[in-house]
């Protein structure tokens, strides 16, 4: 199990500044399903895709780089 610390900016935060919040998880999908339960339904529909998947528009780094870019 991996601990995952979320930044989430204000705006997805209902306007209460950003926010690190930090889960322990097994995977990225798990990781996701923690922080929507402890975020909320309306960051849950705002983030992640019908299949838990997060939406295009979410950036997501692991140790600083963005995966979208990363190989493997």
């Amino acid at each position: 199990m991996a601990n995952i610390t979320f930044t989430i900016p204000s705006v997805l935060n209902q306007g209460g500044g950003e926010k690190k919040t930090e889960i322990s998880a097994d995977s990225l999908q798990d990781a996701f399903a923690k922080i929507s339960e402890v975020m909320g339904d309306d960051f849950k529909r705002r983030v992640l895709e019908g299949d838990g998947t997060p939406r295009s528009l979410i950036n997501i780094y692991i140790n600083g780089k963005n995966a979208k870019f990363s190989s493997g």
